[in-house]
């Protein structure tokens, strides 16, 4: 009952829910833009270091360049092309997050309603609202319990929540 009571902080008015995709969306853009402007100036160097590379086998080829400086630059090179791929394959693992629209209008439809859900739901239901929720185990103490933190994203939901409450209060009572 008491988790209950405190999974009533979550709920909000539906109003909200625009205005944490509108800040969620903006700031995913922001994120991916930065990782595509990286996976960009990653490939430039690939191109550049690879450009090197050519000119200095076509310089040794014509003699203008010896054995020993040849395989200084072949090596250098390779090894900063191979760093630099693995860091673009990277980069492209960690961007798979397609279709954040779907999943965030799916947590943002259920996080209004979330003691309601609770409430209802079965061990497995209630597990999976506990564990993203509390971002260490929960302590229990006779007949309340307590967790050490909170999730931050959740937190700032919170924060957000009460601070715009708090502005309508003070608006409509002016």
């Amino acid at each position: 009952m008491a988790f209950e009571n405190e999974l009533l902080k979550y709920e909000y008015h539906d109003g909200i829910n625009k205005l944490l995709k509108e800040v969620i969306l903006t700031n995913f853009k922001y994120i991916q833009k930065n990782i595509d402007l990286q996976k960009k100036e990653i490939s430039e160097q690939i191109v550049n270091l690879n450009n090197r590379l050519d000119s200095a086998r076509e310089k040794y080829l014509q003699d203008r360049l010896d054995f020993d400086d040849y395989q200084i630059i072949k090596n250098e090179s390779k090894q900063k092309i191979d760093n630099l791929e693995m860091a673009l394959q990277n980069q492209k693992l960690s961007s798979k997050n397609t279709d954040i629209k779907v999943k965030l209008e799916q947590v943002l439809d259920i996080l209004p309603h979330l003691s309601q859900l609770y409430i209802k739901g079965d061990n497995y239901t209630k597990s999976s609202i506990l564990c993203p929720i509390l971002a260490e185990k929960l302590e229990f103490q006779e007949t309340a319990f307590r967790t050490p933190k909170l999730n931050s994203a959740l937190a700032q939901i919170v924060l957000i929540s009460n601070l715009l409450q708090s502005k309508k209060k003070r608006k409509n009572h002016s």
